[in-house]
């Protein structure tokens, strides 16, 4: 009798040490405003962007054609 109570507790203790874990609330994430270094990140981005365009649709003139040897 003694042998079957004891295996019997000693099936059931990982099952409620497993339901006892269980019991409390999961850790939440912490959520937090990012800073504003993404902002300027962008806006120099946007920048350089700006430029690389501007200087793809600069039409030349036909003096800088020809003194660059083209």
């Amino acid at each position: 009798m003694r042998f079957r109570c004891a295996s019997i507790m000693t099936a059931l203790l990982p099952a409620a040490s497993a339901l006892a874990m269980q019991q409390g609330n999961p850790p939440s994430p912490k959520i937090s405003t990012p800073s504003g270094w993404p902002v300027i990140g962008y806006l120099i981005a946007a920048l350089l962007f700006g430029v690389a365009i501007t200087l793809s649709l600069k039409t030349t003139t036909r003096s800088e054609v020809e003194e660059s040897g083209a």
